[in-house]
């Protein structure tokens, strides 16, 4: 698989996904397989954007919390969500989670969520990511 030409893929997938407010099946390749981008809904901005899923979740979800505390969160969603293709096609695997049907990918600091069912179906699509917020370590004397 020629990962730069994935990514390109991925990258121009999601802006179609974000302007058309569209679902695209088989998006790009990575290491699971296809990837399908959902547009799906950004859930409730009342609440913190629960009950959403898909692209416009994850930006409305990562813009309110940029727009809260932009020191912790210092990316856009729509910055988020473009790094997330990067990690799909780059990223390594680092946990799968067989009961929720979901694998965790990560790269520079940034993981993504894949679920592997869509109402029943076997398919590979971004549920979630994020920012890894780094903690600060305290010492005990």
């Amino acid at each position: 698989m020629d990962k730069k030409a994935e990514k390109r893929k991925a990258i121009a997938a999601l802006n179609k996904v974000i302007k058309n407010k569209i679902d695209i099946d088989d998006a790009f390749f990575c290491s699971l397989g296809s990837v399908c981008l959902k547009y799906g809904n950004p859930g409730l901005s009342d609440k913190s954007y629960k009950k959403g899923f898909g692209v416009s979740h994850i930006i409305s979800k990562r813009d309110y919390e940029h727009a809260k505390d932009p020191n912790v969160f210092p990316e856009t969603g729509l910055q988020v969500v473009k790094k997330l293709m990067d990690v799909i096609v780059y990223g390594t695997i680092t946990k799968t989670i067989p009961a929720k049907q979901t694998v965790h990918l990560q790269k520079d600091g940034f993981e993504a969520v894949i679920s592997q069912n869509w109402n029943g179906d076997k398919v590979n699509w971004l549920l979630t990511g994020w920012k890894q917020i780094k903690t600060p370590t305290v010492s005990n004397p």
